[in-house]
């Protein structure tokens, strides 16, 4: 094997140890994989891992699997890993007959990393109730008022902006949590203009944070802006 070819393996093997790693906890949106990739020196800042050949090749070579959730601009892509055989054997076998079967995501994830009671840690310095609304939300089955992708599509992004530098920031420039996940409405995703910045985030990724409003990248590329709401008690704050 020539040197190029040498450092192809080497990629492809490295790529695919990233991934293996990365989503041996579950599926994971192509958003935040492709910050972990870029984290581990193995995307450019402007690349993508859905275009990526190396990235493409190990999805294959994997089985990865990919699923949208949601529709429109507001939709998620998420990778994850096969099952075993042997475990979805085993899965079918335990089901009961009959039944209807609930999409697990709609409940929150074994581990979160957003959950300090059982970790004790305070994420990022952000807020005890945020973090603790946090978790409370990945363990709560949807509301019912609720769609369960649009439910999904806003734990995700309220798991990812606690866990993040931007929840300090907000935090510090006074933010408050019914300005960030709450809604005057139990509909939040029919009334947007009353809901708070997670439920218009929708799967973006915010650029830019100050005290009076957020820019962000919706998952079709273009940037918004949210203005931030004045701070009113909410009717509906989703973990209480």
């Amino acid at each position: 094997m020539d040197q190029n070819g040498a450092t192809r393996g080497m990629r492809a093997s490295q790529i695919e140890g990233f991934l293996r790693e990365a989503l041996a906890g579950g599926k994971m949106s192509v958003a935040e994989l492709e910050e972990r990739a870029r984290a581990a020196g193995l995307v450019d800042e402007h690349q993508s891992i859905s275009d990526l050949k190396a990235f493409k090749a190990a999805k294959r070579s994997m089985g990865i699997q990919s699923r949208r959730v949601g529709f429109g601009p507001g939709a998620v892509w998420f990778w994850t890993l096969p099952i075993p055989p042997s475990v979805a054997v085993t899965a079918a076998a335990i089901e009961p007959p009959d039944v209807d079967v609930v999409d697990l995501s709609d409940h929150a994830p074994a581990i979160s990393p957003c959950y300090p009671e059982s970790i004790g840690w305070h994420p990022n310095g952000v807020p005890l109730e945020w973090t603790r609304g946090v978790a409370i939300l990945q363990l709560r089955p949807r509301p019912s008022s609720i769609p369960g992708h649009r439910w999904r599509l806003f734990v995700e992004d309220c798991r990812r902006f606690v866990a993040s530098p931007w929840a300090k920031r907000a935090a510090e420039l006074g933010w408050t949590a019914d300005g960030l996940f709450g809604s005057q409405y139990p509909r939040p995703h029919e009334h947007i203009g009353s809901a708070g910045l997670l439920w218009n985030l929708a799967g973006g990724q915010i650029v830019h944070l100050h005290r009076d409003g957020v820019t962000f990248v919706t998952e079709n590329g273009s940037e918004r802006t949210f203005h931030r709401r004045p701070n009113r008690a909410m009717g509906f704050l989703p973990w209480r």
